[in-house]
């Protein structure tokens, strides 16, 4: 099975550092680093390698340099890039640059910015199992809020003036959100929350907050709505989470639609949405670019709020109290 690459031209990034020894090449980042030990390969192939990802040469015309088959050659531009050491090289603007290096650089700066804040409280106590019942199911409790928002903030981001393929994936990724809020129900009823008060629970002010963010960056700010999802969808992977639930007293029928959901994200890629909408975006102002990046830090602290809501809310309250309009 041949493997997807996200880049047309590879280049790495260009502050990077390449230092060698004996047996391995260190790549430095800033103050990150990352080592290579090839074991098939010859260190002197590799250099050669790195030196080719300079935004000019094709994936087709690397491996052509150095010998290197196609798929191998996309195979270690996405282990660099898991590492956030590439850009894509098309780039020829003095201030703006393409969809693709926004998506790439906003997935640097969240990456930055959650390393310094750290672990939030809920994740900390999911990690070490010491999590609570009510609180993993004010947790679906609030996400299922989220899900059931889901749709509705997305559709008016399809009426700006995108490009057909953006409109096509947004439609696509649209259907496949659609009615994941029933899947998510399920659980809720499961564990004593009817649907009636899971559709008409008030959610917790930051939980709110994440909806109303995306509800006004999906009808004023395209940009900023499509760079943000990729942060929602891989929060929702939540491997972790599902983990820490085979540690408690929770029926199948509560653990089941949280896996069925997540399996519908995985298979759908959902992680990958920002970058799918955003590669066919060719030009990016350094205003826009701005914007975007603010918005961006904006939604991670909400969603670092969010977490902190939680933990405040549900961590020790066992009864559950399904807060309704009414």
């Amino acid at each position: 099975m041949s493997i997807a690459c996200f880049f047309d031209k590879p280049l790495l990034k260009p502050q990077t550092q390449i230092s060698k020894s004996d047996n391995s090449i260190t790549l430095s980042y800033k103050e990150d680093s990352f080592s290579i030990t090839p074991e098939d390969k010859s260190l002197e192939s590799i250099v050669m390698f790195l030196d080719s990802l300079n935004g000019k040469n094709t994936i087709t015309q690397i491996a052509s340099n150095i010998g290197y088959s196609d798929q191998e050659v996309i195979e270690y531009i996405n282990i660099l890039d898991e590492e956030l050491l590439i850009l894509e090289g098309n780039d020829e603007f003095k201030n703006a640059i393409s969809g693709k290096n926004l998506i790439l650089k906003i997935e640097e700066y969240v990456q930055r910015w959650t390393n310094q804040k750290g672990v939030d409280p809920f994740n900390k106590l999911v990690k070490n199992n010491e999590a609570t019942k009510s609180l993993l199911v004010g947790f679906a409790l609030e996400y299922f809020y989220v899900t059931k928002r889901a749709f509705t903030t997305l559709m008016p981001s399809t009426m700006f003036q995108l490009s057909p393929q953006i409109k096509q994936e947004l439609r696509e990724f649209a259907m496949e959100e659609f009615n994941h809020d029933r899947i998510m129900v399920k659980a809720l009823e499961s564990v004593g929350i009817s649907k009636e008060d899971a559709y008409n629970h008030i959610p917790l002010p930051s939980t709110a907050a994440l909806i109303n963010l995306l509800n006004f960056w999906s009808h004023h700010d395209p940009l900023s709505y499509m760079a943000s999802l990729f942060i929602f969808e891989e929060a929702s992977d939540g491997n972790e989470y599902l983990e820490s639930l085979k540690m408690y007293d929770l029926p199948e029928n509560y653990i089941k639609p949280m896996y069925d959901h997540s399996d519908v994200n995985e298979d759908g890629d959902h992680g990958a949405i920002s970058r799918n909408l955003l590669k066919h975006v060719e030009y990016v102002s350094l205003d826009d670019q701005k914007r975007v990046i603010k918005n961006m830090k904006l939604l991670i602290n909400t969603v670092y709020a969010f977490y902190d809501d939680l933990v405040d809310k549900y961590y020790e309250n066992e009864d559950l109290p399904v807060r309704l309009a009414n």
